[in-house]
C-alpha cells in the first residue's frame, strides 16, 4: 500500500483527469454488511454459497452477496438484526473451509481488513474437581485471549471440563494448554480441545491444539506445526495432542 501511494503521488495528471467530478448525494438503500474471507483456494460461486447459507441462517430479512475480492464475499443484509447473529454465530464454514467475517462500512479497503480472528468455545480438560469452577475457566482463558461471557454462565460447566468461549488468532499456532497448580502443593496440566460442530468443519493438522466434535470423535494429529500463513489454516479435523500426553493432575509433596 506505502509502494502504491508513492506511485500515486508521482502520477501526473492530465487537464480532464485532474477535474474532479461531483458525487450525487443520492445512496442505496442502507444496508450491514460482512466481509466474509474463504479460507480454500477453490473458486467461489455466489450461488452456492447463498444456497448453503440461507437455510443456516434463516434470517428475518434478505441478504445479498456480491464479489469483493479473492476469495473475499460481500454479505449485505436487510436487517441489522440478522448480520449481527451471523457475525456472533461463529465459527462458520463453508466445504469443509473456515470463513471468518468481519464488519464492514463499505468505505476502507477490504486490504485493511485482517481476516486473523474468530470465535470458538475451548474445552478445559484435566482439572481436579474442586477447582472445576466459572471463574477457573475466566482465569485459564484469559490467560489465552479475550474471553467472551455466555449469557447463561452454566454453559462453562461441562460434564468433567469447564468451557470458555473466546477469540482465537487462527493466524498463529494455538495452544495446547496451560500448567497448573493448586493448594500451593498440587501441580498439572489443563489439556485445551477446541469444540467444532461437526468433526469435518475446521481443519486442524497444522496446529498443535486439540480439537473434538460435538459427537466427540477424536484422531490424532502429529507434528510440528508449519510457519502461521492463512493459506494452511486448519486443516483436518480434531487433534489431542499435549505434553507428555496431557498428564493427569497430581498432588505431590514438593521436596524443600
Amino acid at each position: 500500500m506505502l509502494e502504491l501511494s508513492n506511485r500515486w503521488k508521482k502520477l501526473t495528471l492530465s487537464t480532464s483527469e485532474d477535474n474532479p467530478v461531483a458525487l450525487r448525494p443520492d445512496r442505496k438503500k442502507r444496508e450491514f454488511v460482512l466481509a466474509g474471507k474463504f479460507f480454500t483456494r477453490r473458486t467461489l460461486n455466489v450461488e452456492v454459497v447463498a444456497k448453503t447459507f440461507r437455510p443456516l441462517w434463516r434470517t428475518k430479512g434478505d441478504f445479498n452477496i456480491s464479489v469483493g475480492g479473492e476469495n473475499i464475499l460481500l454479505f449485505a443484509f436487510e436487517l441489522e438484526v440478522d448480520a449481527e447473529r451471523v457475525f456472533q454465530g461463529e465459527p462458520w464454514a463453508f466445504d469443509i473451509h473456515l470463513v471468518i467475517f468481519e464488519r464492514y462500512d463499505g468505505y476502507s479497503s477490504l486490504h485493511t481488513l485482517g481476516f486473523k480472528v474468530t470465535a470458538f468455545w475451548v474445552q478445559i480438560h484435566n482439572l481436579p474437581f474442586p477447582v472445576q469452577t466459572v471463574k477457573t475457566a475466566f482465569n485459564i482463558g484469559e490467560t489465552i485471549g479475550p474471553v467472551i461471557k455466555p449469557k447463561d454462565l452454566s454453559e462453562m460447566l461441562g460434564a468433567n471440563f469447564l468451557r470458555v468461549r473466546m477469540i482465537v488468532n487462527v493466524s498463529k499456532p494455538l495452544c495446547r494448554g496451560r500448567k497448573i497448580s493448586w493448594d500451593t502443593e498440587c501441580e498439572g496440566w489443563a489439556a485445551f480441545m477446541c469444540e467444532v460442530d461437526s468433526l469435518e468443519a475446521i481443519r486442524a493438522e497444522e496446529f498443535n491444539m486439540g480439537w473434538i466434535s460435538n459427537s466427540n470423535e477424536k484422531k490424532t494429529a502429529r507434528g510440528r506445526p508449519k510457519k502461521s500463513s492463512q493459506d494452511v489454516l486448519l486443516q483436518a479435523a480434531s487433534s489431542v495432542v499435549s505434553p507428555k500426553s496431557s498428564p493427569m493432575p497430581t498432588c505431590e509433596q514438593k521436596r524443600t
